[in-house]
């Protein structure tokens, strides 16, 4: 079964339908239950006294009388005990008008009059009628169903007013009805009220206390503090025991407040049988208006439905009697309503009635200096009850230090709805039907509300910048100050838009002590207090943040956060001080922060300035910090962290957090021995402090800073003394061998050990410098001088030992620099053994000698000390060597006695005679490895010529012995050899009897290459067609033969011809050859090999071992056709001049050369031998092709001659007429080579001939010819 859709019939039709044949039933209202379960059911505190309030107000009534009538309890006398006069909640006023009589007691009527404008007859139909609502638009009520709240009370209510009263009376039970009637002529006034007849059993409660509990806190002090508290009863009850009740401290505080904004009504009265218990009224007072500088008249609103016209400020004290009172600050600001008539249209159908054409906005808020006060109770339970009833209209609230505000709106009378501000508003907002709230929901209603909410965040705004204003003129304003400014301003809902911009107070940098007022679009909010103590920003300080102000300006985007990029990006641009440094370090590594990361990143951008050196310093090159306690007049490397920023960090922060280590003495030495710090040791106020650093940690230098400092110090004037700056070798520490003439040194030297490196200098004293520290450096301890008050003492034979006595005595109280100029110093006397008066004189001690040295070299002008006779065991004789004195020559002196010696035998002995080792050779020889050793690897001595040796022998035939030469060591060798000189064997046998005479550089005998360089070298003198038998077969014994020396051998000529009777030109071993066996020669050929081939092809003999060594180095038996091919290139010449004038030899020698010539014809067929580079070159390239030319001789005979050209100037035969015409130059008549020279480029002689034919003589015809025609 399919269901169709029917087309539903339109709403309109439905509707014309239903009244014209539709069943008519009218709707029935049952009042009792809508009273009931409604209009008596208001949820608010006090609705029907909040009701009636409000209906007398708009009475214009001002005051309005709250009577209790009330039955008392027999046991009121108990109920009166329950108090405590000790209980710091006791009343101010005395019982009988406090009402705590009445306590507990049963109310049974109440009476709230007022004397507002009397009723007239609209007004009593209307107060029957439910819903029918008040139509003056300037009135608060809206809906005409509040009044019926009083039935939540009465089952009945009274009204009376003027002359008449009314009664509500119910029918049936379910229906209300009224019954109006004059007054009796006594109970007729100007007065209205309600008369409520309780319907059910209300207590009265008159001894609770704003629902405040007390507790008691001790102290460290011991003392008790108390704190307030919301009361919290937890009570098992039975629903016997639930029984309504009106709480009387409740009923005074609401009726305190309800006194905030009423129009007309100024005092509100409490009675309670006919005796009045409480009585609270208001007072107003016009205070000086706004500042002209801001604009307030004509102002529009945010959407222009407004236009404001007055501001008017008052100050309102509202005051309790016979008690305190209090003044709040009022604004009342009148507006006129400019919304259009549709926008009135939709109010008037939603409300039943229009706006009003004006409007006013007030606000409510506390003085700065009553915030103050406030702020400054630690308690408010001390205070009575009327003074704490009038401190809750205060819209602020004081809990922990902390100002929250509390602000409530008024629709009339007060809501639940808070304002979210420090300050209570009240204007004509349109609220829900309990008066509870702002109604939002109805888009037209909402429109309206929002708009009044905007303008009143434009108010207050207006206040806000007056405030300012006022405070910008006064100076020294502190956070606290502005903490209480500040404490009434939020915007929250109300705010306008968010392209507001504020003056709000900040601080813009950390060192200022006072607030200065800027644009909340330049500032900003810090999230942690340390924010504020380290960043140059204009920072609302944190103090401040918690404001509602501060924290809705951020929420709406008016007011940025200093957040963490926000940091980031100011250091990048900053340049912090210390605090601020040491500030941002605590905030990076709190709690606050709590990111790793971010913190190193913050580190590596972060710089900070130092003051003591006026430079700003980035925090990522700085790897260490100053553990050392460095004086802070110092300056430190870049990347260290210096004792005044250090000094207020922990170890953890700097090393943990920081990743800093402490910084190494050595790495401060390395810096202030730097070139570029040497001006600190000159600087006299820094000096001290250096050196006094330098002296603590003295004990801490290694050799090599010793001298580095010491060789710096020599030469920078760093030392103050008594003469200005001076270097450390030019001052003098104070003492009696210092005479006060002298540069003395005047920092602070405590009196200790000079000679302990680990003294314990007083700290008490500033910049201590050790004595010890001060003679490390090089400064002086004494005078030389002192010792010598006689000029002549020292030159005095007898007096030499005295004068070294003295000094001996005082050898410990010298400084290195004393004795250093001791030792430079002319102070000892010296003479020679041949005495004179030029060499008796006083010497620089290095300059002397022990008497024992020139005896024994009988060296009579060496100088040597006047004390012959000085013991070499004895303590002088030791000071005398430490100062300088020589126990053996110098090395180039004693050499230089060597070399004298020899010449001088050389001189004197004849040709035959034994040579005598010179005295200082063996002395040499004697004292080598005690003194000479090391001077001699030092100096490289090797190529002085002083050692005895005899020449090579230059032929065999050379019997006698060579003269004795003086040969350097890299030149002369043990054994004896045919090229390089030879040490006398009685040498040799000195220097082994004393030590390896290989430490000289000695060697046995050279190295092949050593030797032969010697060859090449001398090779004019030492190479001849004798010599070079023992000198090849001494080459051939030597080690060293490799590739490179057979190369390097290949290209020097040195390898002289036999046979020859002139000197022999030498050759190079490519160039001559060595006789073989018979079969070698017979490998050449049989017809060279009888052939004389001398000056063509050469061959050598030297003997067997020489041989060996030409063989080794490359020389042939017999020539390859390659080295032919070179030898013919290079020999031809000269091989042919020797016999251009010997015709027989002539031919001897071309009967050889063409023989070569087909041995190299052979090789070019049969192999590639010759094709090889750069060979192959050269036989194209060069004369070595033998060949014939035809030439007539000056008779005009024809001849042919010999000639050696290169293989394209020679010609091959094929044409006989030509070879006649041109006679060029022929090859021999050999196949072979022709074959040869066409190879490397010979061309046939046709080839080379342009032939151009032509006809000589007349033409002729034959007979026969003729007959064809």
């Amino acid at each position: 079964m399919s269901i169709h859709m029917q087309t539903p019939i339109a709403s309109d039709a439905l509707h014309k339908k239903a009244q014209e044949c539709g069943v008519e039933q009218a709707v029935k209202v049952n009042q009792r239950m809508l009273i009931d379960k409604m209009l008596a059911r208001y949820s608010s505190d006090f609705v029907v006294c909040r009701e009636l309030i409000q209906n007398a107000d708009d009475a214009q009534a001002t005051f309005f009388h709250f009577e209790i009538t009330c039955v008392i309890p027999m046991i009121a006398s108990e109920v009166q005990s329950f108090s405590d006069k000790s209980s710091p909640l006791n009343e101010s006023l005395p019982l009988s008008n406090s009402g705590l009589n009445y306590h507990n007691s049963t109310i049974t009527e109440i009476r709230l009059a007022n004397n507002g404008t009397i009723f007239n007859q609209t007004d009593w139909e209307r107060v029957a009628s439910i819903a029918e609502g008040n139509t003056n638009v300037d009135s608060v009520g809206q809906f005409g169903v509040g009044f019926f709240s009083v039935f939540s009370l009465s089952e009945e209510p009274i009204i009376t007013s003027g002359n008449e009263y009314m009664v509500f009376v119910w029918r049936d039970d379910n229906s209300l009805t009224t019954f109006r009637h004059q007054l009796p002529i006594e109970q007729q006034s100007k007065l209205t009220a309600v008369i409520l007849k309780m319907r059910s059993q209300y207590i009265l409660k008159t001894e609770t206390n704003l629902d405040i509990d007390v507790t008691t806190m001790k102290n460290k002090d011991g003392e008790y503090n108390i704190k307030s508290v919301k009361k919290k009863r937890k009570e098992n009850v039975t629903m016997k025991e639930i029984v309504p009740a009106i709480d009387l401290t409740q009923l005074k505080t609401y009726f305190t407040k309800v006194l905030s904004f009423t129009k007309y009504i100024n005092e509100i009265l409490i009675k309670i049988n006919g005796c009045t218990i409480f009585q609270v009224s208001k007072t107003m007072k016009i205070v000086p208006s706004i500042r002209s500088t801001l604009p307030f008249k004509n102002t529009p609103s945010m959407s222009n439905m407004l236009i404001f016209n007055s501001f008017i400020q008052t100050e309102q004290t509202f005051s309790i009697a016979n008690a305190s009172s209090l003044t709040l600050n009022h604004v009342s600001v009148d507006a006129q309503v400019t919304i259009d008539e549709e926008f009135h249209y939709q109010i008037q159908r939603i409300m039943k009635k229009s706006l009003p054409s004006n409007v006013r906005i007030q606000l409510l808020f506390a003085p700065d200096n009553l915030i103050a006060s406030q702020q400054s109770q630690s308690s408010s339970v001390f205070s009575d009850l009327n003074t704490r009833i009038l401190n809750s209209l205060i819209p602020l609230k004081f809990q922990d230090e902390n100002i929250i505000p509390s602000g409530l709106v008024f629709i009339g009378l007060g809501t639940h709805q808070t304002s979210g501000i420090g300050m209570h508003v009240h204007s004509h907002l349109i609220p829900t039907i309990e008066r509870e709230n702002v109604d939002l929901q109805d888009p037209y209603i909402a429109k309206w509300n929002k708009e009044l909410l905007s303008s009143i965040g434009q108010i207050i705004r207006l206040i806000y910048d007056q405030e300012m204003i006022i405070n910008a003129d006064k100076t020294q304003l502190t956070v606290d100050n502005y903490d209480i400014i500040l404490s009434s301003y939020s915007f929250q809902p109300s705010v306008p838009n968010n392209e507001i911009d504020i003056v709000v107070p900040v601080q813009n940098k950390p060192s200022d002590d006072y607030l200065t007022l800027v644009h909340s679009s330049k500032a900003f909010l810090a999230n942690s207090n340390q924010i504020q103590t380290f960043l140059t920003l204009p920072l609302i300080p944190f103090q401040l943040t918690s404001n509602g102000l501060f924290i809705t300006l951020a929420i709406r985007g008016l007011l940025d956060y200093a957040d963490k990029s926000m940091v980031e990006k100011i250091l990048m641009a900053s340049v912090l001080s210390i605090p601020q440094f040491i500030a941002l370090v605590n905030w990076l590594f709190s709690n606050d922060v709590a990111d790793e990361v971010y913190a190193k990143r913050i580190l590596s951008i972060v710089c900070f300035h130092n003051p003591s050196d006026s430079r700003g310093y980035l925090f990522r090159i700085i790897k260490y910090y100053d553990a050392l306690k460095i004086p802070l007049l110092l300056s430190l490397p870049t990347n260290v962290l210096s004792r005044d920023i250090s000094a207020l960090l922990s170890i953890e922060q700097l090393e943990r957090q920081l990743s800093l280590s402490p910084v190494k003495f050595k790495d401060l030495f390395d810096f202030y021995f730097h070139n570029h710090q040497l001006s600190m040791f000159q600087d006299p106020e820094i000096s001290p402090q250096l050196l006094s650093f330098l002296s603590r940690y003295s004990g801490q230098f290694t050799e090599t800073e010793w001298t580095t400092m010491k060789t710096v110090l020599y030469t920078v004037p760093c030392i103050p003394t008594t003469k200005g700056m001076k270097m450390s070798c030019e001052s003098f520490v104070p003492s009696a061998l210092v005479s006060p003439k002298l540069p003395v040194i005047v920092l602070n030297i405590p009196q200790a050990n000079p000679d302990n490196n680990d003294e314990h200098l007083n700290e008490n004293i500033e910049n201590p410098v050790s004595i010890y520290f001060l003679k490390r450096i090089g400064c002086r301890m004494l005078s030389i001088d002192i010792f010598d008050n006689d000029q002549d003492v020292s030159m005095q034979s007898q007096s030499m030992e005295i004068f070294i006595q003295k000094l001996i005595k005082e050898r410990k109280n010298m400084s290195e620099t004393d004795f250093n100029e001791l030792k430079q110093k002319k102070s000892l006397r010296g003479i020679t053994l041949a005495r004179t008066v030029e060499t008796t004189r006083t010497y620089i001690p290095r300059d002397l000698h022990f008497p024992s040295v020139a005896i024994r070299l009988q060296w009579i002008n060496l100088p040597i000390i006047d004390w012959l006779d000085i013991n070499p065991d004895s303590l002088e004789y030791n000071f005398l060597k430490e100062i300088g004195v020589q126990e053996v020559p110098n090395l180039q002196k004693l050499i230089e006695r060597i070399i004298e010696e020899h010449n001088d035998q050389q001189q004197k002995q004849t040709t035959n005679a034994e040579y005598k080792i010179p005295l200082a050779l063996e002395f040499f020889a004697a004292k080598f490895q005690q003194y000479y050793c090391n001077l001699w690897k030092k100096n490289n001595m090797t190529k002085r010529r002083f050692l005895p040796a005899c020449l090579p022998v230059k032929t065999m035939d050379q019997k006698t012995r060579s003269e004795v030469i003086l040969s350097a060591p890299d030149e002369v060798f043990k054994i004896a050899n045919p090229l390089c000189p030879s040490l006398l064997p009685q040498v040799i046998e000195l220097f082994e009897k004393n030590f390896d005479i290989s430490l000289l550089g000695i060697e046995s005998k050279p190295n092949l290459s050593q030797a032969f360089d010697i060859l090449i070298k001398e090779k004019k003198q030492l190479l001849t067609e004798q010599s070079a038998f023992r000198i090849f077969a001494y080459l051939n014994g030597l080690e060293g033969l490799n590739r490179m020396f057979i190369e390097k051998v290949s290209k020097l000529e040195f390898i002289p011809l036999q046979g020859i009777s002139d000197s022999s030109p030498l050759m190079k071993p490519s160039q001559v050859f060595i006789h073989g066996s018979v079969a070698s020669n017979r490998s050449i050929g049989n017809t060279i090999e009888v052939m004389d081939t001398s000056g063509l092809i050469d061959y050598v003999d030297f003997g067997t071992d020489a041989n060996t060594f030409l063989v080794n180095i490359g020389v042939r038996n017999y020539p390859t056709p390659s080295i032919l091919a070179e030898v013919l290139i290079d020999r031809q010449a000269t091989y042919f001049e020797s016999a251009k004038n010997d015709e027989f030899i002539l031919n001897k020698k071309i009967r050889l050369y063409i023989e070569c010539l087909k041995r190299l014809a052979v090789a070019a067929a049969c192999s590639n031998e010759l094709q090889s580079e750069p060979l192959n070159t050269r036989l194209k390239t060069s004369a070595w092709c033998l060949g014939f030319q035809d030439v007539d001789d000056e008779n005009r005979c024809s001849k042919q001659i010999l000639k050696i050209v290169k293989p394209n100037e020679i010609y091959l035969d094929d044409n006989s007429l030509y070879s006649m015409k041109f006679k060029p130059v022929l090859p021999p008549s050999d196949p072979q080579l022709s074959t040869l020279y066409e190879r490397f480029g010979a061309k046939w002689l046709s080839s080379c001939v342009d032939e151009n034919r032509k006809i000589i003589g007349t033409i002729s015809c034959h007979q026969q010819f003729h007959c064809f025609y």
